[in-house]
């Protein structure tokens, strides 16, 4: 679903992406780990389109389309850290509104529309505005909207961040139930005890470098510490040992 080659991003004299390579196949979740300023926010926005590069390709899809093209952008959706919704359309609204845009029909919507909102706890919260929401009930909305479309790719940027205990663990159902209609996930985050319950893999960016790619236990085994090692110390020691450069 998303294949990254060799991609290379300079800002100025200072290159940001080191011939960065992965693959992300259908169905498989994934999440992206790094340090502020480890490149993180430049490879989405690179899969995204909104930022040229240097060097290297960005595939999308079975046919490979390119970032920022209209096949692309049907594939692809996409939830900020920040979410940008209207000020004057209510959470309900919004979906209606998205719906509309994938030409999803009236009952379709309502049915999507009702499961994810009933999921994330804002179903009796489905009318307000976002000037009457918190940031963990924008961040919901924004949610929502993405997973209404069923994307084959879905990009999210600190999914869990502003979101109470209850919808973390709504959120991991709903992104596993992804899995299983087949879209594959690409998430940054910073909160890796909820990132390891639900990914199939993890990607360790490290000043621009990919320093590791496998699952859990593999990458405990990497870097050399059991099993039951936190995911933070992993990712240290092989940020520290720059394994994969």
């Amino acid at each position: 679903m998303l294949v990254v080659a060799d991609l290379v991003k300079r800002y100025h004299q200072r290159t940001v992406l080191h011939g960065v390579s992965f693959r992300i196949e259908p169905g498989e979740i994934v999440a992206l780990l790094g340090a502020n300023g480890a490149g993180k926010s430049t490879l989405i926005k690179a899969v995204l389109g909104l930022t040229g590069t240097d060097g290297g390709s960005v595939a999308i899809g079975p046919e490979g389309a390119k970032p920022g093209t209209m096949d692309a952008r049907r594939a692809v959706a996409y939830v900020p850290e920040q979410p940008l919704l209207y000020n004057d359309l209510t959470a309900w609204e919004h979906l209606r509104y998205v719906a509309g845009l994938r030409s999803i029909g009236q009952a379709e919507f309502e049915q999507r529309a009702e499961h994810l909102l009933r999921h994330l706890q804002l179903w009796d919260d489905r009318h307000l505005d976002p000037l009457q929401m918190s940031k963990g009930m924008k961040q919901k909305a924004s949610l929502a909207a993405a997973l209404l479309i069923q994307p084959g790719l879905l990009l999210l940027d600190e999914p869990f961040s502003g979101l109470d205990p209850l919808a973390v663990r709504s959120l991991r159902g709903l992104i596993a139930a992804a899995r299983e209609q087949r879209t594959a996930v690409l998430m940054s985050t910073h909160q890796l005890e909820a990132a390891e319950r639900v990914s199939d893999r993890f990607l360790l960016l490290h000043d621009g470098r990919l320093v590791g790619d496998g699952p859990g236990p593999a990458l405990r085994s990497l870097a050399g510490l059991p099993a039951d090692a936190p995911l933070d110390d992993v990712f240290a020691e092989l940020c520290a040992r720059k394994v994969g450069l």
